[in-house]
């Protein structure tokens, strides 16, 4: 029995709480199945990374603040290729991946690689982006705001 990662859980629910108060569309899926997840594994002989099958068990595809961010199903651009599509980040067409031999998560955008010390580091660069931007829309407060906590 797969166990979702609590680290996962907290980010998640830190994400998509947040993205609710913000202007920018945002949409979180439904969870992928586990089922499919397994198939997926077997039939392409991959081991999805536990921290990304945890947050794909909470939603198969995630659209962050207008696209900044979106997190899907893995998706193999070629069998040759070590990498494993799983989204974009940052917006700009930066196309994230993670290493079907060492399970590393990074980033490619034209030549450059921007690489994640594990799946935890893009989620906290994904939330302190989003902080950023609850500052910019709420100000000092924003906290205050987005928890529900403002007094009227």
């Amino acid at each position: 029995m797969f166990r979702i990662s609590k680290v996962v859980k907290d980010f998640y629910d830190d994400i998509k709480s947040l993205s609710s108060y913000l202007g920018k569309s945002s949409d979180f899926s439904d969870p992928c199945a586990i089922e499919k997840i397994k198939k997926w594994e077997k039939d392409n002989n991959i081991t999805i990374p536990k921290m990304y099958k945890s947050w794909i068990l909470l939603s198969e595809y995630a659209y962050v603040y207008g696209g900044y961010c979106e997190l899907y199903f893995p998706e193999l651009e070629s069998l040759e290729n070590d990498e494993v599509l799983i989204g974009n980040i940052n917006g700009d067409g930066d196309h994230l991946y993670f290493s079907k031999k060492t399970g590393k998560f990074f980033s490619v955008y034209g030549e450059e690689q921007e690489r994640y010390e594990d799946f935890d580091e893009l989620l906290s660069n994904l939330l302190g982006y989003l902080e950023e931007a609850a500052e910019e829309e709420f100000g000092e407060d924003w906290l205050e705001v987005c928890s529900g906590n403002n007094a009227e």
